[in-house]
């Protein structure tokens, strides 16, 4: 996921996924008022993934004013404070909240709660990196992948095609994927259990591995 000078890189491009996931929130569940919340102001891929959704919402007749983008450090934390400075100024709830990473979609589902609302019933929320912690929230958040296996895959054929001497020093830009989940408003009959024996199944492997 980083370039540096004289090294082969394989990267996401930040912007597919999360068009895929603007628009299912349009065109599935109808969302008018979006809220994006991003990293840093300045970061290359949180203005990325914000101009996807920008755009997903200009190709839908929406627009996103300025005061709906939040600017955030990734974290949890901050992204409590930035809802309640928002919901100070607005003092209304928008229908969706886009977030450039799963850590601040995990706090903004918090701060609904907080408030005696439910997601995604009364405000949707959604992430990005599809990381573990976010396949196991209640509910499982709808977010974006790396598409980590195939990045895996692409790196293991560029390496073994080096060391047959067929490679040639290229950037590699793997196309990210929109994941549903639950925090969108899609329902899913026995997602969570089929997910957790998943992810259960996983971490034993994991462990068995680790005894031997």
């Amino acid at each position: 996921e980083y370039e540096i000078e004289g090294a082969d890189s394989i990267t996401t491009d930040n912007y597919f996924g999360m068009h895929e996931l603007a628009e299912h929130m349009i065109q599935v569940h109808g969302v008018k008022r979006i809220v994006y919340m991003g990293g840093p102001q300045g970061h290359q891929e949180s203005n990325i993934r914000l101009q996807a959704v920008k755009d997903a919402a200009k190709e839908n007749g929406i627009t996103i004013g300025e005061e709906d983008i939040l600017y955030g450090d990734w974290a949890k934390n901050q992204s409590l404070r930035l809802m309640d400075d928002w919901y100070e100024i607005n003092q209304t709830y928008p229908d969706v909240v886009i977030c450039a990473n799963d850590i601040m979609a995990t706090g903004v589902c918090e701060w609904v709660v907080e408030r005696g609302y439910k997601v995604p019933e009364d405000v949707k929320v959604t992430g990005y990196d599809c990381i573990r912690a976010s396949q196991e929230h209640e509910p499982v958040i709808t977010t974006v992948t790396h598409r980590w296996n195939e990045m895996g895959d692409r790196a293991f054929k560029l390496l073994y095609d080096k060391m047959q001497g067929s490679a040639k020093m290229q950037p590699i830009t793997v196309k990210t994927g929109f994941v549903c989940g639950e925090s969108c408003g899609c329902k899913f009959v026995n997602s969570r259990f089929d997910l957790q024996m998943k992810l259960k199944n996983t971490h034993a492997r994991k462990m068995d591995a680790m005894r031997a």
